[in-house]
């Protein structure tokens, strides 16, 4: 942390990027650590219990997210021609419509009314977010 500040102060930027990476490789490795500390003391308690999975899959969340948010800079590039900005608008479709699914379908295997009152609420305001969407780029 000192070499940050030092090689800041020096202009040295080769170094202080160095500095940087080597704090930022010691936090990594903290968090892995702390990470796998914590999975040790979980398995060996004898009151533990097997997770289970969660209504939704995170994992097909965030890459709808991520292909939804590269459709957007698709149709904010102001390069982007008429094919591109139509088949960014199938993207965002096509991907709007799985995480609203998602959500309905997260909504029926719940038996918390409040759960279930969101998920249907947000898989709306994802479907008429995309309707307005679409209907702009029309």
């Amino acid at each position: 942390m000192t070499g940050i500040a030092n090689h800041a102060k020096q202009g040295a930027r080769e170094k202080f990027g160095e500095a940087v990476k080597d704090v930022s490789d010691a936090i990594c490795g903290l968090i892995e650590s702390a990470a796998q500390a914590a999975y040790l003391v979980g398995v060996s308690d004898p009151s533990s219990v097997t997770g289970r999975p969660g209504l939704v899959d995170p994992v097909h969340f965030a890459r709808a997210s991520q292909a939804i948010q590269m459709a957007c800079q698709q149709l904010i590039n102001p390069t982007s021609n008429q094919q591109q900005i139509l088949s960014a608008a199938t993207v965002i479709a096509k991907h709007t419509s799985s995480l609203c699914n998602s959500c309905r379908l997260a909504s029926s295997k719940t038996t918390n009314p409040v759960a279930k009152r969101q998920f249907v609420q947000s898989a709306k305001d994802v479907a008429n977010a995309t309707a307005n969407l679409v209907k702009e780029i029309k």
